[in-house]
């Protein structure tokens, strides 16, 4: 899903950057491709990744943090 969309959504607020997908801002936290079943956690949401390969992430679960 598209960072802008998720934005407008929930109240998320995933910072803009060199990315444009969910994914996108997953590699560039972590800086390489996680494996199904990590997590992933800001101030502002918990990223589950549920599904990937060896050349991309398909599927994440977004959960906002309160």
């Amino acid at each position: 899903a598209e960072v802008l969309a998720i934005n407008r959504f929930c109240e998320a607020q995933i910072p803009t950057g060199n990315y444009e997908t969910i994914a996108g801002y997953v590699l560039a936290l972590i800086r390489r491709l996680p494996r199904p079943g990590e997590v992933v956690e800001t101030e502002r949401v918990r990223i589950t990744v549920l599904a990937s390969d060896a050349r991309r992430i398909s599927r994440v679960r977004l959960q906002q943090r309160v």
